[in-house]
């Protein structure tokens, strides 16, 4: 799917508020594209996971990060007045310290709004992947995880 196309289903699918979760599969250069061209968008706020938590955990004690969804939820919808949140750069939440299941923190997100996050992976038959292997951050999650959830791909990142 090019781009275009990808812009195009996703405001599609947020005017029909089908999905409350939208994963938009591709690589950091088309993620970085289409993180550009959804910004234009007037009801959509955009978020660097990344920079944002990274501001936050270094002021947590270690026992402070166990409730990761509480944390990025209070944040998100303080600093948003937003239908739809746009999350990209969304490492952080990979990382085996943290010991984090991204996949049920962009779940519990978006029960109050529509989440788009930018998922540098692809989706095959055994799931969708984060990292590839032999990444230590490499994961996947079951396809029967996905009942409400819209996958979307960049050209070569759904198998």
């Amino acid at each position: 799917m090019s781009l275009t196309e990808t812009v195009e289903k996703i405001k599609f699918h947020i005017t029909q508020n089908n999905h409350k979760l939208m994963i938009v599969l591709g690589d950091k250069n088309s993620n970085n594209l289409l993180l550009e061209k959804l910004k234009s968008l007037e009801n959509i706020d955009t978020l660097n996971l990344n920079l944002f938590l990274s501001k936050i955990l270094i002021t947590l004690k270690k026992d402070e990060r166990n409730n990761p969804d509480e944390l990025i939820e209070s944040m998100l919808f303080k600093n948003s007045n937003k239908d739809v949140i746009l999350l990209s750069h969304i490492n952080i939440l990979f990382d085996i310290n943290l010991k984090w299941n991204p996949l049920d923190i962009f779940k519990k997100l978006s029960r109050d709004k529509i989440i788009i996050v930018l998922w540098d992976g692809k989706l095959t038959k055994r799931g969708l992947e984060y990292a590839s292997h032999p990444h230590l951050e490499n994961i996947y999650y079951s396809i029967d995880k996905f009942e409400e959830i819209l996958i979307l791909g960049t050209v070569n990142h759904i198998l």
